[in-house]
């Protein structure tokens, strides 16, 4: 019995330094970026679906529904290094990272007919170009996008990508009679635990040092 008052004292230290180090990561964790994830990027075209149906009179009731069209580029190259760095919290070392990307890639034209939407539809001019970041208030360095050589800004949010919530967007345009569109962007961003890519590019190739 004797034996067991060390054993607990050790087991509830261990248990302290834990809850700390816990502490301190979250703490780091806030103000330096979280555990991120990059989905992307893809195309987002709105548009407005128009139909009919019966009102309640028996007459004829044209409604219609905003709504988007999202495409994947055809071909997506991913290129960055990622360093380490150490943060201090009293006893406690936190490692975390510093993120250098470029983003480069090509879309083919947006094809709506294919998806059973009419083209006439669209709002082409506020077709966007999105990049879904899990904490995007880590961005360290404000960013441009070169779409077909032409520089665009990107703004907080999403937009209209609908399932991916954090992240950026530049309102490029497309203009639907081009075969296709070149795109590259930089991306610099801050994080800490882990890093995890989810690109959507039907060929792509990721390089990080």
């Amino acid at each position: 019995q004797a034996l067991q008052i060390p054993a607990t004292m050790i087991g509830g230290l261990v248990s302290e330094r834990q809850g700390r180090r816990q502490s301190a990561v979250e703490e780091v964790s806030a103000k330096w970026g979280h555990r991120q994830s990059l989905t992307g990027p893809a195309l987002v075209v709105p548009y407005t679906h128009r139909w009919t149906e019966t009102g309640a009179n028996g007459k004829p009731v044209a409604r219609s529904q905003p709504r988007r069209a999202v495409f994947l580029p055809d071909k997506l190259k991913i290129q960055g290094k990622v360093d380490t760095v150490l943060r201090h919290r009293g006893i406690f070392s936190i490692p975390v990272y510093e993120l250098a990307l470029t983003v480069a890639g090509e879309f083919a034209r947006p094809d709506l007919a294919e998806l059973g939407i009419d083209p006439d539809a669209a709002n082409w001019r506020r077709a966007h170009l999105v990049l879904g970041v899990t904490d995007p208030r880590a961005i360290t360095e404000q960013t441009t996008v070169s779409w077909q050589g032409r520089p665009v800004g990107f703004l907080p949010g999403t937009g209209e990508m609908g399932e991916v919530d954090t992240g950026i967007r530049a309102v490029v345009g497309v203009d639907p009679k081009a075969e296709r569109v070149t795109f590259s962007f930089p991306l610099a961003l801050n994080g800490s635990s882990a890093l995890h890519f989810v690109p959507f590019g039907r060929e792509t190739f990721v390089d990080l040092e």
